[in-house]
């Protein structure tokens, strides 16, 4: 019986996080007025509890700051110049060697382990 209530918990709160992640896939769809749809429209007003719903506050408000942050780093991205981008791939392509180059040497180091 235990078991079967903890599905049912399972199952109940696997929906309710599909329902919310439709919710906000809808909300963001539409990139002009998406700050005002999930504002507006991500309240669960189905709620009946006082912690319910000041943790459904928090989660909508970190939702807005993170939106936020993401429209910053967008205009960041676009306002680039061509040698701001040149020098990020050369800094990823310098620091993508020396990663390969540490794990080699540390897989060599390990045989040499192993084998001696």
């Amino acid at each position: 019986m235990f078991l079967g209530v903890g599905f049912i918990f399972c199952l109940y709160q696997l929906i309710v996080q599909d329902r919310q992640t439709r919710i906000e896939a809808y909300l963001l769809q539409d990139g002009s007025k998406k700050f005002s749809k999930m504002l507006f429209n991500s309240p669960d007003w189905s709620l009946t509890q006082k912690g319910s719903g000041i943790d459904s506050a928090s989660q909508i408000t970190i939702s807005l700051e993170n939106m936020l942050k993401e429209e910053r780093v967008i205009e960041i991205i676009k306002n680039r110049s061509n040698a701001m981008k040149v020098t990020l791939i050369v800094s990823r392509l310098i620091l993508f060697t020396i990663n390969i180059s540490l794990l080699g040497a540390s897989w060599y180091a390990i045989f040499l382990v192993n084998v001696y």
